[in-house]
């Protein structure tokens, strides 16, 4: 099997976290301003709970591959008119590449370090990345 571009495996792992699915996003399970009375919506509260809750089929488990994965779903919920492309691609500071076997995989891109966690910093590959996007 042959290697597959950081810009395409970046972009399936965004695409992973559903940040425009329910409980994240401008969904129709928002409240807004404009709602008649009567009509029930989830609160903000209640949106993050089923981010965080332990039990809640809607919270990631597989968001170790950035400390920042999590964080950005969290911001989907609280504001999501803020993401866009741009805004997403420049919000990671930290990708962690993993082999098959679980652990991290050897690499160039693996020498940087930010905050002694060994990761990818995004600036150095977002003009070739955002490209492929």
């Amino acid at each position: 099997m042959s290697p597959k571009p950081l810009s395409a495996v970046l972009k399936k792992l965004i695409r992973r976290l559903y940040l425009n699915d329910f409980p994240c996003g401008n969904g129709p399970w928002r409240p807004t301003k404009d709602d008649p009375d009567g009509i029930e919506k989830e609160s903000i509260d209640d949106l993050l709970y089923l981010l965080r809750c332990p039990q809640s089929p809607w919270r990631h488990e597989d968001v170790s591959w950035s400390p920042q994965a999590s964080e950005l779903r969290e911001l989907a919920v609280l504001e999501p008119s803020r993401l866009n492309t741009d805004f997403i691609h420049n919000y990671f500071t930290t990708l962690i590449i993993r082999g098959r076997d679980g652990r991290r995989g050897p690499g160039p891109y693996l020498q940087q370090s930010l905050g002694g966690t060994p990761g990818l910093h995004l600036g150095q590959v977002a003009e070739k990345a955002k490209a492929s996007f």
